[in-house]
């Protein structure tokens, strides 16, 4: 698993993220990036999977020299 520590662009949270969850990552109009997170909904029926959206302050740029330094043994 890769567990990055980044901050939410709303509200200036610290999140860690599963990077083996996210599909995509983009850049925001805003700056800093946009998420997709494939999740599993919970519910009485059963679960779906879903798609959910984080927006954090890092750049694409940022996440992926992130991303590159935690593959080094």
């Amino acid at each position: 698993m890769y567990w990055l520590q980044l901050t939410q662009a709303t509200t200036g949270a610290t999140v860690y993220v599963n990077m083996e969850h996210v599909a995509v990552i983009s850049p925001s109009r805003v700056g800093g990036s946009n998420l997709i997170l494939v999740v599993t909904e919970t519910h009485p029926r059963g679960g779906r999977d879903a798609a959910r959206s984080v927006t954090v302050q890092e750049t694409t740029e940022e996440i992926m020299d992130m991303i590159s330094r935690t593959d080094e043994p």
